[in-house]
């Protein structure tokens, strides 16, 4: 039992200071995973509409993902799952279901 004592205080300390700090600087006492681990949809692209047309078919999808009210209501009735647009079911089973989704960028 003494390992396990041990194992708790094995954390480098600039872990434990980043893992608090974090913590702290939420104002309602949870941890957030956008401060630690960035993701697309943590960033904001504005660009005018001439601008648009030299964007990456990524940063288009990231674009409308953020500004388009489609994106917003299919991702709000449970159709839209990341970049993801989910479909029919595929298969049952006991405990799950499984459905086809179809990534945005890559669906050929």
């Amino acid at each position: 039992m003494a390992k396990t004592r041990h194992h708790m205080h094995s954390i480098p300390p600039s872990t434990q200071i980043n893992i608090h700090s974090q913590y702290d600087n939420n104002r309602n006492g949870e941890f957030s995973s956008s401060h630690s681990d960035p993701s697309g949809a943590d960033v904001n692209i504005s660009f005018g509409k001439d601008e648009r047309k030299n964007l990456s078919p990524y940063e288009k999808l990231l674009y409308d993902s953020q500004h388009d009210a489609r994106f917003k209501a299919e991702e709000k009735a449970g159709r839209l799952i990341g970049f993801y647009r989910i479909h029919n079911d595929i298969g049952l089973g006991n405990f799950s279901r499984v459905k086809l989704g179809v990534h945005l960028l890559a669906k050929g």
